[in-house]
């Protein structure tokens, strides 16, 4: 799910790097939800760290270059709205 960035965005350092899914900006102004990982041991798998995006049930690829903002997915009114759009009143 890709949505516009909008106002309400914070600058990436802020972001939480574990808990829930956010929206985090992409390069090319688009907004996706995205999660922190990090696995720096390299016991199972090659060490990692950064800011993944869902493709597929149990599949995540890293988001280059890194986001720059990101806003809480739950940050919008009760009635959630996407970055970008407006909620009728």
């Amino acid at each position: 799910m890709s949505a516009p960035i909008g106002d309400d965005w914070l600058p990436i350092e802020t972001a939480k790097t574990t808990g829930p899914v956010e929206w985090v900006e992409v390069w090319n102004g688009q907004a996706v939800e995205a999660h922190f990982a990090r696995d720096l041991s390299g016991e199972s798998q090659p060490a990692f760290e950064g800011w993944f995006k869902r493709i597929g049930p149990r599949s995540f690829s890293a988001i280059y270059p890194s986001p720059t903002h990101w806003r809480p997915i739950a940050a919008a009114s009760p009635a959630r709205t996407e970055p970008g759009t407006q909620q009728e009143t």
